[in-house]
């Protein structure tokens, strides 16, 4: 049987060539993330993003740092050799000096203590076996005050999907996701400093439940679980969820996405009770 992290690598080895194409989650997350930078006063040498996929957020670095060092880290080799073909100007690790693919775990990377300035990760840490590593190694690698900037996926995500396979009383194969209060947590117990937390729902427009499907496998989406799900007739499924649907016929899918911004501790300054603030704008 396959480990999660084999299962996890293949599929978004074969998304790489469609992940770009259905990412439009991912792109205006991404946006978002960004204009929320604007509040920082950061200028980074060195730029780690951290499961970087197909390169979604090089142009945003290029235009906001135009002179830092960026890694993009992944563990998909397929993902990372096609932003690569995306951006010819990038080569693999530890060929050019200025921006490096480099195909690693995001739970133990191959990068030096206090190397890097500030970490990006957008909608990655839901795909690590456990997020405690994933924080422990960012505050490893980030240099004394340097900024974690991250987006994840909260519990409430598709959650129309799943209130369809509970009325269908069958069990279903969508995975189980941290909430922003156990994400704070353990940003603090992994030494970072004054995290701020926030939560939005983003909901997706699909013409079918196919279509949904389909847009989450071409995005390298896959179910964690290891057990398969209850048998159940597709058209069953179709026709429970069909229940969301819009006066213009069109399906939802919710997605929660929460929102994180941490700080590596000072060398000169210490916090032995920090505390987590708390935003929530759910629509």
């Amino acid at each position: 049987m396959q480990t999660l992290k084999e299962k996890v690598r293949r599929s978004f080895d074969s998304a790489a060539h469609t992940y770009d194409s259905v990412a439009t989650l991912q792109e205006e997350v991404a946006r978002r993330m960004m204009n929320n930078l604007e509040f920082f006063k950061v200028n980074p040498e060195k730029i780690l993003d951290l499961g970087s996929g197909t390169g979604l957020a090089r142009k945003l670095f290029a235009e906001k740092f135009p002179g830092a060092e960026t890694f993009e880290i992944d563990i998909s080799y397929k993902m990372l050799s096609y932003s690569r073909t995306k951006h010819r100007g990038w080569t693999f690790w530890p060929f050019n000096r200025k921006h490096h693919h480099i195909c690693a775990d995001i739970e133990y990377l191959p990068l030096k203590p206090h190397s890097v300035d500030f970490v990006w990760s957008n909608l990655v840490f839901e795909w690590g076996e456990s997020i405690t590593r994933i924080i422990e190694n960012i505050g490893r690698v980030l240099r004394p005050g340097g900024l974690v900037m991250f987006s994840t996926l909260g519990p409430d995500t598709l959650i129309e999907l799943k209130s369809t396979f509970d009325h269908l009383e069958v069990q279903h194969p969508i995975n189980e996701f941290l909430d922003m209060h156990d994400v704070g947590d353990k940003l603090i117990a992994g030494g970072l400093l004054d995290p701020v937390m926030d939560a939005e729902i983003l909901k997706l427009e699909f013409s079918s439940l196919t279509s949904l499907i389909s847009t989450l496998k071409k995005s390298g989406s896959i179910s964690k679980a290891q057990m398969p799900s209850d048998r159940i007739p597709w058209c069953e499924v179709e026709k429970k969820y069909s229940n969301f649907a819009q006066k213009t016929q069109v399906l939802p899918a919710s997605f929660e996405i929460i929102y994180g911004h941490a700080w590596a501790p000072n060398s000169k300054v210490s916090s032995k009770f920090p505390t987590i603030k708390i935003h929530q704008s759910k629509s």
